[in-house]
């Protein structure tokens, strides 16, 4: 999105991998195809020991969810 008039505080960045960057928690929002391929991959360099991936979508595959386990992140789907 290019703005969100509801919480304009909220910095917007059009690069995924510098929006997690010093993220503790990340949420998949919608399936959005273009990051289908792109998103299981970034999580799993960027999400810190600790951090939380709540993906309702179910966009991470079901390998790298246990690649982010064992990492110590926990994943909500």
């Amino acid at each position: 999105i290019e703005e969100w008039d509801e919480l304009p505080e909220v910095r917007l960045v059009e690069d995924a991998e510098r929006a997690l960057a010093g993220a503790e928690i990340a949420v998949v929002c919608l399936p959005e195809p273009r990051y289908a391929e792109l998103l299981p991959e970034l999580l799993v360099r960027a999400m810190p020991r600790g951090g939380t991936v709540v993906d309702p979508w179910n966009v991470v595959a079901d390998a790298v969810a246990e690649r982010l386990a064992s990492a110590g992140v926990r994943l909500v789907a």
